[in-house]
């Protein structure tokens, strides 16, 4: 049976190259690299975007308190927390002989860090706070 019939009794309609290689990625580790270099790409543009405006018209060559705020929290739980979640879910559970994750997780993980990094381009600070330091309840 091959990769498409497979795909057919599950009921998925996942679209594969020529080889039968799915065109999207389906692992966890996956989603959350794609989503941490996107949010570097957004930090790295903000990041532009407030060294220019320093050097145009800031008095000192200091950040502003909110841009800086801004930019770090986008750095840290934008990029950083996603790609050592990525990191770990690849390997760490591979040599430490952990379950495996649940990938189906991924679709939630990128919308939560997606949420922090619009909220915090919004300055709603309190509302990123409180969803980066959110848990589910287990």
């Amino acid at each position: 049976m091959g990769a498409h019939d497979r795909a057919s009794k599950q009921g998925t309609h996942e679209r594969r190259d020529r080889q039968g290689v799915p065109l999207r990625p389906s692992d966890l580790g996956s989603w959350l690299g794609i989503c941490g270099f996107a949010s570097l790409t957004v930090a790295l543009i903000l990041n532009l975007g407030i060294s220019i405006y320093v050097v145009a018209s800031a008095p000192w060559p200091v950040y502003p308190a909110t841009s800086d705020r801004i930019f770090l929290l986008i750095a840290l739980w934008g990029f950083a927390a996603p790609m050592a979640w990525g990191y770990s879910t690849r390997f760490v559970t591979v040599f430490l002989g952990l379950e495996a994750p649940v990938h189906r997780a991924a679709g939630v993980l990128c919308a939560g860090i997606s949420a922090i990094v619009v909220c915090a381009l919004a300055r709603q600070f309190l509302l990123a706070d409180l969803l980066a330091r959110w848990r589910q309840p287990q």
